[in-house]
């Protein structure tokens, strides 16, 4: 399968801290990422045989009510605007209201011009007749582009909520692919029009007026960061951020042709459909797959919703790959984890919390050597196994050992930091905050600072970025990566050093 993905620069601010004293450049991005077929694969048997099946139609849950609705909505903030740059572009004759006003004063200033007048009229009849065809031509395309793009989504967050629930039935495929087309899957689109739509309120004048209240500069900013999906508390009292200014904010892209849209759109449909509508694939994966779930996962129900999305953790899960408790919720998942790998890339790597491995594993296919570390000699064991079904243990070198004890005498490139949240009751808090970490966050970014000025720190997507940004005081530049996954922020990657992208 094609990965689809992309980054993109959000916007880039200035903070100001009160103790100690510093100022920060934190650069706002975004990475999109697709793992859907390895969703849906493991929706395929996620009961064990025991299980009594009972067969549910996803299509049926979607609620078609409300497309009209939404769809008046969209077109009604949007329509306008897009007929007419669809104008623009494809009639660069178009007489515009200033040309027909001089050719009403040429015509009072000249009364013998009967026949001009009549071949402007003429003209213009022709100009609107045309115009006409186009709003209509331009509100049935985006319509059906809307329709389809909404039922899509409607179901590929059915799928999802299908993994997250305690999986006690299977999915009908037949009955899925039949209703996903291979049209229009654009998801990052209308994610970034959101997006667009509070970066301009936010660079309004009253907001980087000098004489705007620092207050309200700070009350706007974390007002944008929290519709982006971040967690901020920076307008609150007890804050240590005392001011911050917009650098750069990310301006709205040049409108895709429709063919190009159309294609890559239809790429991303084909993806889901294809798993699903070949025939050979399903035969073979009814070979290979992994049907039965784990001890574990059969003594622990709660690990049901996992082990349904255990090709998204593993996509050679049924090649041998082991998993111990802990591990079910806290290994990245494939396509995350093959992001960051990327953006690390380097000769030596420290992976200073490895667990199950999912992280080094990725970093071994992309840097030259890679050292896992984890206090646990049961994670240690698992991560060696996993990464041997990968072909990439001896790229790994395997240390059992404490972290803060290991980093005075290690040197790297690079330092990978993901340690352990404390279970999926992280997203259960509002904000998650560096300090309820064990051991304390803030411990942990100062001992992998003795390594290298190079990190990345994996985190919940609820973290209070204000201390994230924070941890750059001394180096003065972040950057804040939300991790989107199937159009939904999955993690978020600060990174520090010489990883930071600066825009595009």
């Amino acid at each position: 399968m094609n990965e689809q993905k992309s980054w993109k620069s959000i916007c880039i601010f200035n903070f100001v801290f009160k103790n100690p004293p510093a100022e920060v450049w934190c650069n706002f991005t975004q990475s999109f990422l697709n793992d859907t077929q390895l969703l849906v694969q493991g929706l395929d048997h996620c009961l064990d045989n025991s299980t009594v099946v009972a067969s549910v139609n996803v299509t049926d849950k979607v609620n078609l009510s409300t497309l009209e609705s939404d769809w008046i909505e969209y077109w009604g903030e949007q329509g306008n605007k897009l007929v007419l740059e669809s104008w623009i572009e494809k009639y660069k004759n178009y007489i515009d209201t200033t040309s027909e006003t001089v050719q009403e004063e040429n015509s009072e200033n000249c009364p013998d011009s009967t026949q001009d007048k009549e071949f402007s009229e003429s003209t213009n009849h022709e100009w609107t007749k045309l115009w006409e065809e186009h709003q209509l031509e331009q509100y049935l395309y985006y319509q059906n582009w809307f329709s389809q793009w909404w039922i899509e989504q409607e179901l590929l967050n059915k799928v999802a909520d299908v993994a997250n629930e305690q999986c006690n039935f299977e999915v009908n495929e037949e009955s899925l692919a039949d209703e996903v087309s291979a049209a229009v899957l654009d998801f990052e689109n209308l994610t970034v029009q959101t997006n667009m739509e509070m970066e301009v309120s936010l660079l309004s004048s009253d907001v980087i007026d000098v004489n705007h209240s620092e207050k309200g500069i700070l009350e706007k900013t974390q007002d944008f960061l929290v519709g982006l999906g971040l967690s901020s508390n920076m307008n609150k009292t007890g804050s240590n951020i005392s001011s911050c200014k917009v650098l750069a904010m990310k301006k709205k892209k040049k409108k895709k042709s429709k063919n190009k849209k159309l294609y890559h759109s239809k790429m991303a449909a084909e993806q889901l459909a294809c798993y699903l509508k070949t025939d050979d694939k399903k035969e073979e994966v009814e070979e290979t797959q992994q049907t039965t779930c784990l001890p574990e996962v059969q003594e622990n129900k709660e690990l049901m919703k996992y082990w349904a999305q255990r090709y998204r953790l593993f996509s050679r899960f049924d090649q041998g790959i082991k998993l111990d408790y802990d591990s079910w919720f806290s290994v990245t998942p494939e396509r995350i984890a093959r992001h960051i790998a990327e953006r690390c890339r380097c000769d030596l790597i420290v992976d200073a919390f490895c667990g199950a491995g999912g992280n080094s594993i990725q970093f071994a296919f992309k840097c030259e050597r890679v050292i896992a570390i984890d206090i646990d000699p049961v994670k240690i064991e698992l991560a060696r196994h996993n990464a041997s079904v990968y072909g990439v243990a001896d790229r790994i070198e395997f240390i059992v050992g404490d972290f803060f004890q290991l980093a005075p005498s290690l040197k790297a490139d690079v330092v990978f930091l993901s340690p352990p949240w404390g279970g999926p009751k992280y997203l259960e808090a509002p904000q998650f905050n560096l300090e309820d970490m064990q051991p304390n966050g803030f411990e942990i970014f100062k001992a992998a600072r003795k390594i290298s000025p190079n990190l990345a720190y994996f985190l919940p997507r609820n973290t209070n970025v204000d201390q994230v940004i924070e941890l750059a005081a001394s180096d003065g530049k972040a950057e804040i990566e939300q991790n989107i996954l199937n159009n939904k922020v999955k993690t978020i990657t600060a990174y520090y050093g010489e990883l930071i992208r600066d825009s595009e």
